[in-house]
């Protein structure tokens, strides 16, 4: 979790990739970087090993699920938690506003 222009997000490397999304779940305000990492197929069942079509976090108080790479909720893709780019340089993390 880092703090952005006074937001606090969430930060995940997945995919060899880096994902940074709001931290608060837009259903009841839990918090998403507490949330367990879950790849799911197409068909939408997890697999707890190999190649997924997403990588969902849920957040821990009422199972709510995000996109990790969009912050799309996964009930209604309509909704979303912010997304924020982030770039590395050396072993650095930049989050951009």
């Amino acid at each position: 979790m880092a703090k952005v222009d006074g937001r606090e997000v969430a930060v995940f490397r997945e995919d060899g990739g880096f994902y940074a999304l709001d931290n608060t779940c837009l259903h009841m305000g839990g918090s998403i970087a507490d949330g367990r990492v879950k790849r799911v197929s197409a068909a939408g069942n997890a697999e707890p090993e190999g190649p997924a079509e997403e990588v969902h976090i849920q957040c821990p108080l009422h199972g709510w699920e995000y996109d990790i790479k969009t912050g799309g909720f996964t009930g209604d893709r309509k909704r979303k938690l912010r997304c924020y780019d982030v770039t590395t340089r050396g072993e650095d993390l930049y989050i951009q506003t």
